[in-house]
């Protein structure tokens, strides 16, 4: 060691710590104690100076917090959109299924839909069809006029995908029926020339389905859709499947996407087309 001076021990071993280490640093080793132990195996420890731990400041969480913000303002008007149309398509694909069911029933059991829709349309017997070919296959149906007050439309109005009056639901020989999961459907007597076929008028039903009953916006191609059943074919189909009502002769797709996106009677038509998917 550098201007110490070390003691010689060659005739008595070796030296001692406190005499190989100078005074002043041996003071030093005897005031810093062991405050630890080593863990089996270990062969040194070490300490970190002046560590801390670390957090996100408020600027930082503020902006995380816009940028979520942000995200979900763009994406939640789109996953509400989906989910609405689903629960659309879904009450819209059980209707169609059963009420095409209920016309085939009530076709066989009842001698064809010739003999009971032109009689009693032109008749003004739109209750007596009801009664006898529609509610037995029905469960627990309510009919709902003008003066129920039952399931009144706002201002007694179906409006058109444009917006525009399109008809009176409960007028007269229009009846409503309300199910009892909430939605409705409106029969709609209609009144056709078909002078050019021999015969003066034919008569026959347009179907509405409302799958959320009147709650608005109450039209068609959005939460109403029309069917008809088919006074030829004797069909329960989506209006705008055939042509015309005097023959079988199947739409094209033009003419469906036209009426679809313009009056919006053809919608349940090209939902069906589109395979089952709202794709106006």
């Amino acid at each position: 060691l550098v201007g110490s001076q070390i003691p010689d021990r060659s005739n008595s071993g070796s030296l001692t710590f406190a005499e190989f280490v100078p005074s002043g640093m041996t003071n030093n080793f005897r005031r810093k104690k062991v405050a630890f132990t080593l863990a089996e195996g270990a062969t040194h420890a070490g300490t970190w100076k002046g560590s801390r731990k670390s957090a996100f400041t408020l600027a930082e969480v503020l902006i995380t917090l816009g940028v979520i913000g942000v995200v979900a303002a763009m994406t939640l008007p789109n996953l509400i959109k989906n989910y609405e149309n689903q629960v659309k398509l879904n009450k819209l694909k059980k209707f169609y299924s059963q009420f095409e069911q209920l016309i085939m029933r009530s076709v066989n059991e009842n001698d064809g839909i010739m003999t009971w829709s032109e009689e009693d349309l032109q008749n003004g017997n739109s209750d007596k069809i009801l009664e006898q070919y529609i509610f037995p296959y029905l469960d627990n149906p309510k009919i709902c006029t003008s003066t129920t007050g039952l399931c009144l439309y706002k201002n007694n109005r179906v409006y058109n995908k444009q917006g525009v009056v399109s008809f009176n639901p409960v007028a007269v020989n229009n009846r409503v029926i309300i199910l009892k999961d909430g939605s409705s459907i409106i029969f709609r007597t209609v009144k056709s020339n078909v002078s050019s076929i021999g015969i003066n008028y034919i008569y026959y039903w347009l179907v509405y389905y409302d799958y959320n009953g009147n709650k608005g916006p109450n039209k068609k191609g959005e939460d109403i859709f029309v069917f008809i059943i088919h006074p030829v074919t004797k069909r329960f189909v989506s209006y705008g499947h055939y042509v015309s009502t005097t023959n079988d002769a199947i739409n094209s797709d033009e003419s469906v996407d036209i009426l679809c996106n313009n009056d919006g009677s053809f919608c349940a038509e090209k939902i069906i087309r589109d395979g089952w998917k709202i794709k106006y």
